[in-house]
């Protein structure tokens, strides 16, 4: 790994995009669904990815339908394919719901504090309450 292996790379990359872009964007674009789908991490570095190997508007556009696509599909599979599965699961623990309230307060407090240091609008809270 270095900067001119990289360099070396990306050339080879943007000679196989100018050969078959469709194949290249389509298979980048496949690509981000699948890890989006499941909710793998790495969605973060494909979308750096891709505003680095497509530049900005191209990445920015394949970056935002694949994982606007994705997300949808994962909504989906979980509420029609893993609905039975979820709901074995049961109800939430009463055991959680002490700590979920506990985030859910320390997260107003915190919205509070950047909304009196002047970080937030004045009217950002009314959604909170």
């Amino acid at each position: 790994m270095t900067l001119e292996g990289l360099k070396g790379s990306i050339a080879q990359f943007d000679a196989y995009k100018a050969q078959s872009p469709f194949l290249i964007i389509g298979g980048f674009f496949l690509l981000y669904v699948v890890v989006t789908v499941p909710s793998l991490p790495g969605a973060t570095i494909l979308t750096l990815a891709a505003g680095t190997l497509f530049g900005l508007t191209q990445g920015l556009l394949i970056a935002s339908f694949a994982s606007s696509i994705g997300a949808t599909l994962a909504f989906l599979t979980s509420r029609y394919l893993l609905r039975d599965t979820i709901k074995s699961l049961g109800p939430i623990n009463s055991l959680m719901w002490p700590r979920i309230k506990a985030g859910t307060q320390r997260l107003t407090a915190y919205l509070e504090i950047l909304k009196i240091q002047g970080r937030l609008p004045r009217d950002s809270m009314d959604d909170f309450h």
